[in-house]
């Protein structure tokens, strides 16, 4: 049974609790639960296949496993399986990245296409730093969440160090497809019909697919993953909720509160008031949060001062302590690693691909494409593997 630690000793730039350890055996198939946040997990002893996005992976002792919230996961087989899982929110990723050679490691973490899953270069390492997390959270002694942190964190780089070196590997079945394109487009207009005739698939097709990897169909996939980014506005910005439910793609106010509190038990106001108390992230991961949910909107240092009450100023400096960006220069960051996305999953031309990201021509985007990535959109197509 999951446990959960509260520590009184809490850094306020996180949610409450930061970090859930535990460790868990299994010798059944089982479907995932849903989570908005990101897990990581080790195999200790036993092996399995664990279905991610549609994909199977076998682990064994010495896998680590790293899910993020919108992976789409499911146990298919299990034999004496023991797992130790550390499960934490997105702001403790963002604070273990803003360090030495930051702007290196969010590149590296936010390509979107490396292998969730990667057996340890040294099984006993990995095992020490899992258990040594649980022992942790187990006694709850004072400034525990930072010893758990300090291991995660080496956890963290050290796969990142790993999965550096492999080659990229992409997704074709539509229903991976369509629901990578449903994190991309979530704020627009979209019905199953328009998703499918997109990726040349029958409506019935594509959520017989979407249903294998998730449970929901689409329009369900599509509910859930704009209450995700509704959520995450509530805990970041001083937007109004109604302006928060306009920007992640619902048309109607009382349809997006009804089915709020039928999916979450509370009231969006409810939920938004206490999220509120439990996080007031600093002022830049408040910037990238919103830049990262919004890269389609214009991200001017004139648009950003009215969202977040705040002069040119105080943005700017913000963003260079923490990032070693600008403004621009982060926003164009973001950008481009969506653009990255589209090339590799869709068959979007350069110009729609441009539009999409809010570039407000090709030659600009062109011209960002080859400052951030050393190469044209079309040369890094044709690098690409068939």
């Amino acid at each position: 049974m999951e446990q959960t630690y509260h520590n009184p000793y809490h850094n306020t730039f996180w949610e409450e609790p930061s970090f859930s350890v535990y460790k868990h055996s299994t010798n059944a198939a089982r479907k995932d639960h849903e989570t908005g946040r990101i897990r990581l997990f080790a195999t200790i002893s036993g092996h399995g296949t664990i279905k991610i996005n549609g994909i199977n992976y076998p682990i064994s002792r010495g896998s680590l496993s790293w899910i993020f919230p919108y992976h789409s996961t499911s146990l298919t087989e299990a034999k004496k399986l023991e797992v130790i899982e550390i499960s934490f929110p997105l702001r403790v990723l963002l604070q273990i990245l803003d360090g030495p050679n930051q702007e290196r490691l969010h590149k590296m973490m936010f390509q979107n296409h490396f292998s969730p899953v990667i057996t340890y270069p040294n099984a006993k390492q990995l095992e020490k730093l899992f258990d040594e997390a649980l022992q942790e959270a187990e006694i709850r002694a004072p400034l525990f969440e930072t010893l758990v942190l300090a291991n995660v964190t080496k956890i963290i780089l050290l796969y990142l160090r790993y999965i550096y070196k492999e080659k990229p590997k992409f997704i074709t079945t539509p229903g991976w497809k369509a629901l990578r394109y449903l994190h991309y487009h979530f704020a627009e207009p979209l019905s199953t019909a328009k998703v499918a005739q997109h990726f040349n698939a029958t409506p019935e097709r594509l959520n017989q697919e979407l249903k294998a990897l998730t449970g929901k169909n689409l329009l369900q996939n599509l509910t859930q993953i704009r209450f995700n980014h509704a959520r995450a506005l509530m805990q970041v910005t001083d937007l109004q909720i109604k302006t928060i439910a306009s920007n992640v793609g619902f048309r109607s106010f009382p349809s997006f509160n009804r089915q709020f509190k039928q999916l979450y038990k509370e009231t969006p106001k409810e939920y938004h008031k206490e999220a509120s108390k439990k996080a007031e992230p600093t002022l830049a991961f408040q910037i990238y949060m919103y830049m990262t949910e919004n890269f389609k909107l214009d991200l001017s240092l004139s648009s950003l001062e009215k969202v977040f009450f705040t002069s040119r100023k105080n943005i700017e400096q913000a963003l260079q302590t923490t990032f070693q960006m600008n403004a621009r220069e982060l926003a164009t960051f973001i950008k481009i690693s969506y653009t990255k996305s589209f090339i590799q999953t869709t068959s979007l031309s350069f110009s729609q691909i441009s539009d999409l990201a809010g570039f407000t021509s090709v030659r600009s985007f062109n011209r960002a494409f080859l400052g951030e990535v050393g190469m044209t959109p079309r040369e890094y197509k044709k690098s690409l593997p068939e």
